[in-house]
């Protein structure tokens, strides 16, 4: 069973790969979730690379609790808003950069893996072709619906680009399923 699961691993891997490929750079609806920033905020990026702000996660306004008055105006502050969020890199990478996309892959492998040992976890393949896809379909909409939308609900982020990214999961776990439910098969 151990290959089998390897081998299914790689499949859903390549099938999540190439689903990701045209998902984010073919398909047009990636261009209307994850929209280019606008010229007139582009001095914003520029004085935080001017600032040598280190890579990193930010938010604005940051929650301080350190006293209550500093804690009350933080809060007016966030509902008074803008509330922003930025993932920033200080420094350039290459837009198809070979490293990540081997990083990629390897990473929807693991996930595949993971995947599809919690379809043989009980030590024998589920009997029908349609349980084995169900746990991997399955699997992907918990993936797209934990994974993705803590976001827009704890931090408040609209929904467009989360709802595509989950959207993504489901349909690539559930083409990937196909292939791995296929490859699980029991033992004739």
């Amino acid at each position: 069973m151990g290959k089998r699961l390897g081998l299914a691993a790689m499949a859903g891997a390549f099938i999540l790969f190439f689903w990701g490929f045209f998902w984010f750079g073919i398909s047009p609806m990636a261009k209307q979730t994850l929209q280019p920033l606008p010229e007139g905020a582009q001095p914003g990026i520029s004085a935080m690379a001017a600032s040598g702000l280190s890579s990193g996660t930010y938010i604005s306004p940051a929650y301080d609790d350190s006293t209550p008055e500093i804690a009350a105006k933080t809060i007016a502050d966030y509902a008074a808003g803008p509330v922003v969020m930025i993932h920033y890199r200080n420094s350039g990478i290459g837009f198809m950069d070979p490293v990540v996309m081997l990083t990629g892959l390897i990473h929807f492998f693991v996930s595949a893996l993971i995947v599809g040992w919690l379809s043989v976890m009980s030590g024998a393949p589920l009997p029908t072709f349609r349980a084995r896809w169900l746990v991997v379909a399955v699997s992907g909409i918990l993936i797209g619906f934990a994974g993705r939308f803590s976001q827009p609900i704890w931090y408040q982020m609209p929904w467009d680009f989360f709802l595509y990214y989950a959207a993504f999961d489901v349909t690539g776990w559930a083409l990937a399923g196909l292939a791995m439910a296929r490859i699980l098969r029991p033992a004739k």
